[in-house]
């Protein structure tokens, strides 16, 4: 992993953090470069299909992630803000997905917790109204999905996949942004 920390110090790659990577991807879309829905067809040109390419990921592929662009600003009505704290950075999520970097796709789509899958996907329809509210503010409600990441029973980490990157968008402590159905 020694190219990493010379990658790191590069001018061509100034926006990434490497720490973690095995290998740098191909090309990787910041937050405030994702494509609106109307430029996706001239910018990724395809055959029609369910996802645009660019928001896919292999199984074989290693879990890359990136909390540069996350939506840290304001609040949630539930009281709960949205800018998670240094200390908590410092001790759950930077380790989390650190140790989430060691993975690949696969493995980590394949994880369980409490017999069901430990991170998955969700389609925009079932999260909080606030949460989509809060996309159509931010100007990412066009995209296919939102993917959770599960550090236990309550907590969740939501974020979205670009180019095999899965960016961080929000942390929830509370597990309000897509509850589970109440038993």
């Amino acid at each position: 992993m020694q190219w990493l920390s010379s990658m790191a110090d590069s001018k061509e790659f100034p926006e990434w953090k490497w720490e973690g990577y095995k290998k740098p991807p191909e090309k990787v879309i910041p937050l405030h470069e994702v494509p609106t829905s109307q430029k996706i067809a001239k910018l990724f040109p395809q055959p029609a299909r369910k996802e645009p390419k660019h928001f896919t990921r292999t199984a074989t592929e290693d879990f890359l992630w990136n909390a540069e662009y996350a939506d840290r600003e304001g609040a949630w009505t539930w009281g709960e803000e949205r800018n998670w704290t240094e200390v908590l950075w410092d001790e759950v999520l930077h380790p989390f997905l650190k140790d989430c970097g060691t993975k690949t796709w696969g493995t980590l789509e394949r994880e369980t917790a409490g017999g069901s899958q430990r991170h998955k996907s969700y389609e925009l329809s079932v999260i909080c109204k606030e949460a989509q509210r809060r996309l159509r503010d931010i100007s990412l409600d066009d995209l296919p999905h939102i993917f959770r990441l599960r550090l236990n029973n309550k907590q969740r980490f939501y974020g979205y996949c670009v180019s095999g990157c899965w960016y961080a968008l929000w942390w929830d402590a509370e597990h309000m942004i897509c509850p589970s159905p109440r038993k």
